[in-house]
């Protein structure tokens, strides 16, 4: 209580939380390589994205995690309608899903 016996201000609720965006930077070299970089708060990786006549090289690596500072390759064959040709975003959830990781 205050001196006047008004209560107390009430303190001022808090406003949303700044948003934590996800940024992704995305160079393509060509249609059939490209590179993402993920990149939120201390969370970084980076995928390097190559496709051929039969198969998918993705090369990835967690540059936030400094335990276990190598790089991950996965090879597999290239699925049917596979193509880099789309969004960045879909990309990166296509890449994702191909690593067995949604984030």
């Amino acid at each position: 209580m205050r001196q006047d016996g008004a209560p107390p201000p009430a303190d001022p609720a808090p406003g949303p939380a700044a948003p934590r965006t996800r940024t992704v930077d995305v160079h393509r070299y060509g249609p059939d390589a490209v590179v993402l970089d993920v990149h939120l708060g201390q969370y970084r990786e980076v995928f390097f994205v190559l496709t051929g006549d039969k198969s998918v090289t993705i090369t990835m690596l967690d540059g936030s995690d400094p335990t276990h500072h190598e790089a991950q390759v996965f090879v597999f064959a290239k699925p049917w309608q596979w193509s880099l040709d789309a969004p960045d975003e879909e990309v990166l959830l296509r890449v994702w899903q191909s690593v067995g990781v949604q984030r």
